[in-house]
């Protein structure tokens, strides 16, 4: 009966264990079924994106080398007229129907801004190939244009006044190439569009510079174009009626035409999925970055959306949430062991740090204390001599301390000795150079990689501050104030001397600063001293 009950009990719990198992592991495989679903939609929407910004790409630049034909007839022409001018424009127009107009605006000096009305009475163009001075005002009027479509009361207006139009001639002329206009509103009747423009810069003879431009420009061919009609084709049949689009002129925002900047918009009836959202920017677009920004519908992701991982769930389901429970009691245990074992590890580390900064630190001062220097000026000279690059050493004395100490007490003496500290920390800048407490009232500077000249600098500069700071000293044989005695020596260590002897060698430097009266800076290099045996 025991061996029943124990029997019933295993069994239970084997029941209940294969039962969490099987049930896990139907929602790995619905979720797994998801996530490759969701991918698959990723991946297929950014090549549908790619594709159509190498579409729209590809169709304006199809478009822009027609203007190229009509450049070359006026490179050829000694005079233009408006017969001539509309025969070749009407084929360009018919092989491109996306070009809504081409015109030719012409590059005049202010002065022959009178001569205009005669042009267009003539219809006749006179492509002169005398150069115009750089600092000459300009105007920019619309002398032909094909088809008329409303233009002809514009004919013979700066159309150079259109702040849009204005820019892009000017960078046309400056790069020499063709370039897109910022986009702009035009009404007609009672009719708003969109559009933009590409000129395309004429010069006469010599264009390799910008001032020779400038001065040889003739004119240019404009071409105007519409963007929703050019947007349309290139959406046309193609499966992305369901993503919320938005084609912008980042090039426009840039120049401060805010207004016009978003050249398309695509808005489907149900709100945008922003987690999805893609930025997709197009090559150079006559001189102007553009980006389409992509955010698929919530329709568009529904009817992409596949009910396979759901069926696999439901599939699974009790087997899945008994397992779930399981992993998730045994996934607390182990969070909350490796939380432990994290928190006990960060709390090792920190005493590590701890009492490294201690074994390494001045406990009155807060700097580096001799241990520390010891070690550093181990590895640097290592360091120094395998690169053959130069060290330096600054031994700094505080003038007549302990008379400080006499008179004013050791508690202002140490508050003396933690002011001057970090006044000179505040000198070193570099990462590894290294301020030391070196004993009593002296502190040494590590400089590596510093020649004598900047060692002698940084060591004046600290004894000068010092001095700014005057912290009263009465019993001062030289001043009234606090002041320090450096002794300053720089080498390339080369075996000659070690580190002990460089030391010494500094030491005598600032004994000689004390002899010659303190409150100075000695040059070990220049001083009379000498090498003498190590210890």
């Amino acid at each position: 009966m025991i061996y029943s009950t124990a029997q019933k009990r295993y069994s239970s719990r084997l029941s209940y264990a294969v039962l969490i198992t099987g049930i896990m592991l139907s929602l790995s495989l619905a979720w797994e079924v998801d996530r490759i679903k969701q991918d698959t939609f990723n991946v297929q929407l950014t090549a549908d994106m790619k594709a159509l910004s190498h579409h729209l790409s590809r169709e304006l630049l199809i478009n822009f080398e027609s203007l190229y034909e009509l450049k070359g007839f006026v490179d050829n022409s000694e005079q233009l007229d408006q017969q001539a001018f509309n025969n070749v424009a009407t084929g360009t127009l018919a092989r491109h129907p996306q070009i809504r107009y081409l015109q030719w605006v012409a590059a005049l000096p202010l002065s022959a801004q009178t001569n205009i009305p005669l042009i267009l009475q003539n219809q006749r163009y006179q492509l002169s190939n005398t150069a115009i001075s750089s600092n000459e005002v300009r105007v920019y009027p619309l002398i032909f244009s094909a088809p008329n479509l409303g233009e002809v009361n514009r004919l013979g207006q700066d159309v150079g006044r259109i702040p849009e139009l204005n820019s892009a001639f000017q960078t046309a002329v400056n790069k020499g190439q063709l370039v897109m206009s910022s986009p702009f509103i035009k009404t007609r009747g009672d009719i708003s569009e969109k559009v933009f423009v590409v000129t395309l810069p004429v010069f006469r003879g010599e264009s390799g510079t910008q001032t020779a431009r400038s001065e040889n420009i003739k004119g240019f061919i404009v071409a105007g174009f519409n963007m929703n009609s050019i947007i349309r084709e290139v959406m046309s049949g193609s499966r992305l009626s369901g993503l919320h689009l938005s084609l912008i002129d980042l090039t426009a925002l840039e120049e401060q035409f805010q207004e016009s900047a978003t050249l398309y918009q695509q808005q489907p009836a149900t709100p945008p999925m922003t987690e999805y959202q893609q930025r997709f920017s197009l090559s150079n677009i006559g001189n102007h970055q553009w980006q389409l920004l992509v955010a698929p519908s919530e329709g568009f992701v529904s009817e992409n959306k596949s009910d396979l991982a759901y069926i696999v769930m439901l599939f699974g389901l009790v087997v899945t949430g008994l397992l779930s429970a399981y992993l998730r009691m045994t996934s607390k245990r182990a969070f909350e062991i490796e939380e432990i074992v994290t928190q006990r590890t960060h709390d090792l580390h920190e005493v590590t740090k701890q009492l490294k900064h201690i074994s390494q630190t001045d406990e009155l001062t807060d700097i580096a204390n001799r241990r520390h220097f010891d070690h550093e000026f181990d590895q640097e000279w290592k360091r120094t001599r395998r690169e053959q690059q130069p060290i330096s050493l600054v031994l700094f004395d505080l003038d007549f301390f302990k008379q400080y100490n006499d008179h004013y007490g050791h508690l202002q003496g140490d508050e003396c000795l933690i002011n001057i500290s970090e006044l000179i920390k505040s000198v070193i800048s570099r990462p590894g150079d290294l301020f030391a407490r070196f004993g009593g009232e002296e502190f040494v500077l590590l400089l590596p990689n510093t020649p004598i000249e900047g060692a002698m600098k940084i060591a004046e500069e600290c004894r000068q501050l010092v001095e700014s700071i005057s912290i009263p000293h009465q019993k001062s044989s030289i001043s009234e104030v606090v002041t320090i005695s450096a002794g300053v020596y720089t080498l390339i260590p080369n075996g000659e001397i070690d580190r002990d002897q460089m030391l010494d060698l500094t030491d005598q430097a600032l004994y000689l600063a004390k002899e010659q009266g303190r409150n100075r800076v000695v040059n070990g290099l220049l001083a009379k001293i000498e090498i003498r045996p190590s210890k």
